[in-house]
């Protein structure tokens, strides 16, 4: 990826590595509910999160996009350390990938013959049993392992992100997909909203509102617009203007 390309999109860049954390975070939270419930885990979804057969998962792509990111500036601990753990955290989730392989497909097909074993081979299903066993252990230690090192990433995130509170495509994430990150950054929420907006948090709905806007979607700004609480005087003008622009290209598409 050019360098001159990712500085000119960093802000869009930063946008969708925030989504796609969030959306790794989540996936892989589900199936630690799952192997919580039922000591299993989905193959085929870690699958799809890691990649294979020259397709590469969304957790994949999440590495790259870090790797591209955040190397090459050592100064910025947030973003080293960002780049780090996302990549420590994907290939431990290759690893996760394999044992929930074998546990899924070697475990059934072992249960089959245990049942059909004759007596001369009791004794060598008796020593291959212990394996199972060992493989779901170890599938909980690398998803435990997983999950810490991206839980990690949600202050580094808020850390990096300070720079960019003038973001609409990032401001319009945060709207949008609110719920998703709110689950996933947990009780580090407030602290990314702070580092990016300070004391005027509103001002991330009007600047969603004005994504929306420039993207061709009035009716979104306006509804962006009216979950305003109460606008700050300093905020009063811009947030009229927006609405204006708003009715008035609904009006034309009317």
């Amino acid at each position: 990826m050019p360098r001159k390309w990712i500085a000119r999109d960093r802000a869009t860049l930063l946008r969708d590595f925030l989504r796609d954390y969030c959306q790794v975070y989540s996936v892989l939270e589900e199936q630690r509910q799952r192997f919580a419930l039922s000591g299993t885990l989905s193959y085929a979804v870690l699958r799809d999160l890691v990649g294979g057969d020259g397709q590469n998962g969304l957790f994949w792509l999440l590495k790259d996009s870090a790797h591209h990111l955040f190397r090459g500036d050592e100064e910025n601990m947030a973003g080293v350390l960002l780049d780090w753990a996302v990549g420590y955290a994907f290939h431990e989730c290759v690893k996760l990938m394999e044992d929930a392989f074998q546990y899924q497909h070697y475990r059934n097909r072992f249960l089959e013959f245990q049942e059909r074993a004759a007596a001369r081979e009791e004794r060598a299903v008796e020593q291959l049993s212990p394996l199972l066993l060992q493989t779901r252990e170890s599938a909980g230690h690398e998803l435990a392992r997983i999950l810490h090192t991206l839980s990690q990433c949600r202050e580094l995130l808020a850390r990096y992100l300070a720079p960019y509170g003038s973001a609409s495509q990032l401001a319009r994430l945060l709207l949008e997909r609110e719920d998703l990150v709110r689950r996933v950054f947990g009780a580090a929420h407030p602290l990314l909203l702070e580092t990016l907006y300070g004391k005027e948090q509103e001002r991330m709905l009007l600047l969603a509102a004005r994504d929306f806007l420039d993207g061709g979607r009035p009716q979104a700004a306006l509804e962006a617009l009216d979950k305003l609480p109460a606008v700050p005087s300093a905020l009063e003008a811009e947030a009229a203007g927006l609405r204006d622009r708003a009715r008035e290209a609904l009006g034309c598409g009317g």
